[in-house]
């Protein structure tokens, strides 16, 4: 949503985002893609036996506040990272 308002300081983001946010203007200029589509070009790049691991699974209000380890998978953490090996 910050994308689409150009900022973090607007009312809808009030009180929801989290107390360090990404800088605006990387917010700006990202390429946000989902994991579903980065699963698609690694695959279309012939890796195979991929991994995933998850973070970021708290609302971002309070994601700062503990250090979250890493879980498997990718279907609630808005971080997931993919090892893949190469055919």
């Amino acid at each position: 949503m910050a994308k689409s308002v150009g900022t973090w300081e607007h009312e809808l983001l009030g009180g929801v985002h989290p107390r360090d946010p990404y800088p605006i203007e990387l917010v700006k200029v990202a390429k946000w893609r989902t994991t579903l589509e980065k699963i698609e070009m690694i695959k279309n790049a012939n890796f195979k036996d991929l991994q995933f691991a998850q973070t970021l699974t708290k609302h971002p209000l309070y994601s700062n506040q503990v250090a979250e380890e890493p879980i498997e998978g990718y279907d609630c953490g808005d971080y997931v990272a993919i090892c893949a090996v190469k055919k």
